[in-house]
C-alpha cells in the first residue's frame, strides 16, 4: 500500500514539474550543495566582466533562496589543480529526484520508510 502511494506521488510530481524543471539550469556544487542558475550579468563599470547569479536550494551553510554571484570563469571552472568541476549541471533525472526527495521529506514519507 505504501509503495503504491509513493509511486502515485512520484508520477504526479514528475508530471507537474517536468515542464518547469526542464528549463531550469540546476547545478550541484562539488561540496554537495544544490543551486539554480538565475542569469548571467555584466559589470556596470567595464561591461567586460561576466558573472553568474545563482540561488541556493538547500539549508546547508546558507539559507534557502540566498542569491550568490561568481565570475563566469570560476563558476564553470574546475577546482585548482584538478579536473573536478566547481559546479556540475544536473540532468533531468537528477533534477526530478532532487525535487521529489525534497517533497517526500517535507511530507515525512521517506522518514517513515527508513
Amino acid at each position: 500500500m505504501l509503495v503504491s502511494i509513493i509511486i502515485i506521488i512520484l508520477l504526479f510530481i514528475s508530471y507537474i514539474f517536468i515542464h518547469t524543471i526542464y528549463n531550469i539550469s540546476m547545478f550541484k556544487h562539488f561540496k554537495g550543495g544544490y543551486y539554480v542558475k538565475i542569469n548571467e550579468s555584466r559589470n556596470s563599470e567595464n561591461c567586460l566582466e561576466v558573472y553568474v547569479n545563482y540561488v541556493s536550494l538547500q539549508d546547508t551553510d546558507f539559507k534557502v533562496g540566498q542569491l550568490w554571484t561568481r565570475p563566469i570563469g570560476m563558476f564553470y571552472g574546475t577546482i585548482s589543480d584538478t579536473r573536478i568541476p566547481r559546479f556540475r549541471e544536473l540532468c533531468m533525472r537528477e533534477k526530478l529526484s532532487f525535487y521529489i526527495r525534497k517533497i517526500l521529506l517535507k511530507t515525512k514519507i521517506i522518514r517513515s520508510i527508513k
